[in-house]
């Protein structure tokens, strides 16, 4: 039961990892483009550049399960309306070669009209194919709403309710994902482009120094300690120590944590009014529910 449990935990991890796929690349898009001043096209290949790099055009699994109007390929075009609307388009017709054909077409002729016209292909395609929408006419959306409706004409909605399942083999994102983790290589960081394994190592030796100090400090205290409590067992610096340690024990590990953080740190001053601020919502959010009840009990025992 072990490896099975283990391949349904990775296959959980990494299609919800897979749900946060166009916000990373939007925000790649808007880190690369935010000084620059390019149009919706341009923008477009840009998408299909940072997809093509991360492999998320890649099938994403060994094999794909779709209905036979639909396609497994959609998750390509870059606008997410524009995905949708071809969708229920390909859904109402019962064809997804034909709408396919349909969208490769207004492709074709958004690269040779200008401008203006390029919007007006892109809003009749983002506003389902409506031309209510568009309050400039244009010969080429009237050319494409007349190639829609023989489209509409010519319906084949048995599709609909039939399965194609397609095989994708090894060359998929799961399989490039699970042989990456399985060989130690994590991959490159979305926000900076930096290795994941140098940022783990960076972190991970730090760590261990922090833990090191730690048990090193725990057992030079504590051993002392605790002889002294075995051989005075009712000295005042017992019942002292009872009390403290049973404070600490109350106290949440991240919390502590933290406060070490922003105190010992030499980047971070809080001064005046943030570090009250700061307290205050500190001891609403966790003091509230562990000082109210554990530690009042420690020190005020029934």
């Amino acid at each position: 039961m072990f490896i099975p449990t283990i391949f349904v935990v990775s296959l959980i991890i990494f299609f919800l990892s897979k749900q946060s796929e166009a916000s990373l690349i939007q925000n790649k898009i808007e880190r690369t483009t935010k000084s620059k001043n390019i149009d919706l096209l341009q923008e477009w290949k840009i998408i299909q550049r940072e997809r093509n790099n991360l492999g998320f055009n890649q099938p994403k699994f060994y094999w794909s399960i779709y209905r036979k109007s639909s396609s497994d390929t959609l998750n390509r075009i870059p606008d997410e309306r524009i995905q949708q609307n071809l969708a229920s388009l390909s859904y109402s017709i019962g064809n997804w070669e034909k709408v396919n054909h349909f969208w490769n077409e207004a492709k074709q002729l958004l690269i040779k009209v200008d401008p203006i016209e390029q919007k007006l292909i892109i809003e009749f395609f983002r506003n389902d194919f409506q031309q209510k929408f568009i309050f400039l006419k244009s010969k080429n959306v009237e050319q494409l709403n007349k190639r829609l409706q023989e489209l509409r004409a010519e319906k084949t909605i048995r599709n609909n309710y039939l399965i194609s399942i397609s095989w994708k083999g090894p060359g998929n994102q799961y399989h490039e994902w699970i042989t990456s983790l399985l060989i130690g290589d994590f991959g490159r960081s979305f926000l900076d482009g930096k290795s994941v394994n140098e940022k783990l190592y960076h972190a991970i030796k730090w760590t261990i120094l922090l833990s090191s100090i730690s048990i090193v400090l725990t057992l030079l205290i504590a051993i002392p300690l605790a002889f002294y409590v075995a051989f005075h067992p009712k000295s005042t610096l017992n019942i002292f120590l009872d009390k403290l340690f049973f404070a600490f024990y109350a106290m949440p590990n991240f919390w502590v944590a933290t406060l070490l953080i922003i105190f010992l740190h030499q980047e971070i001053i809080l001064v005046g009014s943030q570090l009250m601020d700061w307290v205050t919502l500190m001891i609403q959010v966790i003091g509230e529910k562990f000082f109210r009840s554990e530690a009042r009990i420690l020190f005020y025992p029934s």
